[in-house]
């Protein structure tokens, strides 16, 4: 889990491919009225308190205070996005508050989150204490990028259900959020969507932000290279991405088509084959 630095840029039209947000839709009504935030970091739901920034990984969530970090105006998003949902995957989900709050904040009926981590002991407990096993369902120790366990979890616990949203906020690496998408993109429902956060960090700063960050580097193959090759895929395809919404250089959303079965594995590179793809790896001269 990486910084979400929030780049604060309104979405531009930019052609048939893209869709400008317009208006967020009402948050579900078991919810009217929440969060309540008590300042910039600090909010509560009906059931929970938060603690919400996007700088410090060093606090961890406890059975009284839910570590959660994504800046304010993702959550305004996200509300958005879970209001109607009735089942939701996370992949990645660190301190374990997204899961949380989307059972506070929503009526989901099934909440599957993933993480390479382990889940965290407070997060365990309250899920317990709260009564939530039946909704909440959090798997440690799971790599995006391992296919088969990551489909038998989605098989095992969604069963032949589709799902309404999928949010991923794990490496932020190329490859292993290129293997989650194309494993799991075909498991949501048609106009159901797919969340990736912090896409854009090899732009951060004009670059500045590779400084210092050792999973991040001028040598690592920029996460904006997928956004590119599922534009591609749109353009090849359209049946398969219905809509791509890009919000700033921190998120973006692909809504599915109808083309995929469901299950079916999305293969990008089969898809853009034959059409350029741009390289956007920096080199060093």
């Amino acid at each position: 889990m990486l910084v979400s630095m929030l780049l604060h840029r309104k979405a531009r039209p930019m052609n048939s491919l893209f869709s400008r947000f317009k208006r967020l839709p009402e948050p579900s009504k078991t919810a009217a009225g929440w969060p309540k935030w008590t300042s910039e970091t600090a909010f509560a739901t009906p059931n929970f308190h938060f603690e919400t920034q996007i700088s410090d990984y060093t606090k961890k969530t406890t059975a009284d205070v839910i570590q959660l970090l994504k800046p304010k105006s993702f959550l305004e998003l996200y509300d958005s996005y879970i209001a109607d949902a009735r089942y939701v995957l996370e992949i990645g989900f660190f301190q374990g508050g997204m899961p949380l709050y989307i059972s506070d904040m929503s009526t989901a009926e099934k909440i599957v989150a993933i993480d390479l981590s382990h889940v965290p002991e407070p997060i365990s407990g309250i899920i317990s204490a709260k009564g939530l096993q039946h909704r909440v369902s959090m798997h440690g120790g799971v790599n995006q990028s391992d296919v088969e366990r990551v489909t038998a979890i989605i098989q095992d616990e969604f069963k032949e259900k589709s799902i309404d949203l999928i949010a991923d906020d794990a490496s932020h690496l190329y490859e292993p959020t290129k293997r989650s998408f194309e494993t799991c993109f075909s498991y949501l429902k048609p106009g159901g969507r797919y969340i990736i956060e912090d896409w854009g960090w090899s732009h951060w700063n004009k670059g500045d932000f590779l400084k210092g960050h050792k999973l991040f580097s001028e040598e690592t193959t920029p996460l904006s290279q997928l956004i590119l090759e599922i534009v591609l895929a749109q353009c090849a395809q359209g049946g398969v991405i219905a809509k791509i919404e890009i919000f700033n250089g921190s998120l973006i959303a692909i809504t599915r088509g109808t083309a995929l079965k469901h299950g079916e594995r999305l293969d990008l590179d089969s898809l853009v084959n034959g059409g350029r793809i741009l390289d956007l790896r920096r080199r060093v001269d």
